[in-house]
């Protein structure tokens, strides 16, 4: 098992977090509130508690006769080979790339949603539809 240690740097989505465990340097930028930015969690708050987990009553009921149809097993078989096909050729990608050292797998990841959405959608790949549209 590896340990991070008392500083690691990791992202969330695009933005960079650093995580500090050091007692002495939480002082330091404590007493230094002006100079360091604090996060917002309220926008990451809005993008993920707005749907329908949050909302109730007759809210939920309308919503969830929207969503109700796209989430049958028939429907979902197509989303679920999408996904595994779309993540199988993603981990092959990563697997090459790190042969040569760090890979960044940010910019894959958001390839991953169009790349399934593609594929569950139309049956072909998101780089498939990309050359279509720059036609």
């Amino acid at each position: 098992m590896v340990i991070a240690g008392k500083l690691c740097f990791t992202w969330f989505g695009p933005t960079p977090v650093l995580n500090i465990m050091d007692s002495d340097m939480l002082k330091e930028i404590f007493s230094r509130i002006n100079e360091f930015e604090k996060p917002h969690p309220k926008a990451t708050e809005d993008l993920l508690v707005s749907g329908l987990i949050m909302v109730e009553g007759e809210k939920w009921v309308k919503h969830r006769k929207i969503i109700n149809p796209a989430f049958h097993y028939e429907k979902l078989k197509f989303v679920v080979r999408a996904t595994c096909s779309s993540c199988e050729e993603m981990i092959r990608g990563w697997q090459q790339q790190s042969l040569a050292g760090e890979v960044d797998v940010w910019p894959d990841l958001k390839h991953l949603t169009g790349d399934v959405l593609c594929r569950a959608a139309f049956g072909v790949t998101y780089d498939q539809v990309k050359s279509i549209l720059l036609l």
